[in-house]
């Protein structure tokens, strides 16, 4: 049969998302396509509004999953020579225009790991925070934590609806304090990307049990955020549906692009088990970007599944340390793996290794006033350095960290 033929026997498949805002479409969305069985036939991202498919003549089911876990579906009868086109109206589901991504990446993609409750039910009262709420950027520079310039938030008001922020993060260890006058601040790490968006707002669930402010951070690498938020969420299977291991593996090849988005795809190659895939990549990112405390992380964790008798010990033992004297993670699985990893080689050397312990506490206080339901690592404190307490007792610019040794 000529080429001329084969086509002639094709229908084309027409897809258009409909949706209110244009940066809507820049959200990626995972389209399936499959047969009379049910069985995917074809799967592939949505980057845009449109996208064309050519399909051999019958009935399929077509189904578009969004990064916030909901899915449309409708069937498409393709004929011969025809066009038929699907309008996917997935505009209802924009909470506010200006924050729809930071919205569609929270957590709530699956099941929270804190517990169905933690963000729902008994909610807070519909109010708004006074307006003197401020905030001040953190970054670790040789040991010392320093305050550095102002970004545009500064004695504003939140509410349950939230505003949003954007702004510029350099390569290096960054937090973002949020300060509500008489109470402890509220600190979130900062990946370091050309521009993130931080929407903030009052948060929902019971009180004293989450934190006053909810903060969520994303970058423009959408792809890198998508997964991520399924990856919180600990909803693997959908993350395993909306991106493939060679996905992770190129985020975590392109380290020097985007070494946040690299970070992301070491995580989901660790939860995924598919550790040949992260070559010695993971080691690279430790070495290349030695003030981000994920790679270090992430390279012990690849050390510790790969397991064995000959599984090197002190090189785990090496590269945790050397990860909390970095300062904090950037995201939040890496301060939950920090926390298991060290407490692994508590038990290893029978808590007579003093480096071991001491890093060992810091994490634990971290991890006792961390907000585990957020993606990138967020706690309360005094400073960077200090979770818990109330309130500042001074006003520093500077404040050294201890290294551990």
């Amino acid at each position: 049969m000529s080429t001329s033929a084969q086509q002639q026997l094709q229908g084309q498949l027409q897809i258009v998302v409909d949706a209110h805002t244009p940066d809507s479409d820049l959200i990626p969305k995972h389209l399936q396509i499959m047969g009379a069985d049910l069985r995917v036939q074809q799967s592939a991202w949505m980057n845009g509004k449109n996208m064309e498919q050519e399909l051999t003549p019958g009935v399929y089911m077509v189904r578009l999953n969004l990064a916030s876990g909901k899915h449309l579906e409708q069937v498409a009868h393709i004929q011969e020579g025809q066009v038929t086109k699907l309008d996917f109206d997935i505009s209802r589901f924009s909470p506010r225009e200006s924050q729809e991504w930071a919205y569609l990446t929270k957590a709530s993609a699956g099941n929270n790991p804190e517990g169905p409750a933690y963000r729902s039910g008994n909610k807070k009262e519909s109010v708004r925070l006074p307006n003197n709420i401020t905030a001040q950027r953190w970054e670790l520079k040789q040991g010392v934590w320093t305050a550095t310039d102002d970004i545009p938030i500064k004695n504003v008001s939140i509410d349950e609806v939230g505003e949003t922020y954007t702004f510029y993060v350099p390569e290096a260890m960054q937090v973002l304090e949020l300060q509500v006058p008489g109470k402890a601040s509220c600190f979130v790490s900062l990946p370091p990307v050309s521009e993130i968006i931080c929407m903030i707002k009052i948060a929902e669930g019971p009180e004293n049990v989450v934190p006053e402010l909810d903060i969520s951070i994303s970058t423009p690498n959408n792809k890198a955020q998508v997964l991520l938020s399924l990856i919180t969420s600990g909803d693997m299977a959908r993350a395993k549906s909306l991106s493939s291991v060679k996905d992770a593996a190129e985020l975590l090849y392109s380290k020097m692009r985007d070494p946040a988005a690299a970070a992301i795809g070491g995580y989901f190659l660790l939860k995924t088990g598919e550790l040949e895939k992260m070559h010695d990549w993971a080691n690279n990112l430790a070495d290349w970007f030695p003030w981000m405390a994920d790679g270090a992380i992430i390279h012990a964790w690849q050390v510790i599944q790969q397991g064995g008798p000959d599984m090197n010990i002190k090189a785990i033992r090496d590269r945790l340390i050397e990860a909390v004297n970095r300062g904090i993670p950037v995201y939040t699985e890496g301060l939950r793996l920090l926390y298991d990893g060290l407490t692994m080689l508590s038990f290893e050397f029978k808590q007579q290794d003093e480096a071991v312990e001491q890093a060992f506490a810091r994490i634990k206080q971290y991890m006792a006033y961390a907000d585990m339901s957020q993606e990138t690592t967020t706690f309360t404190g005094i400073y960077p350095d200090q979770p818990g307490g109330a309130k500042k007792e001074e006003t520093l610019s500077s404040r050294p960290v201890k290294k551990i040794e």
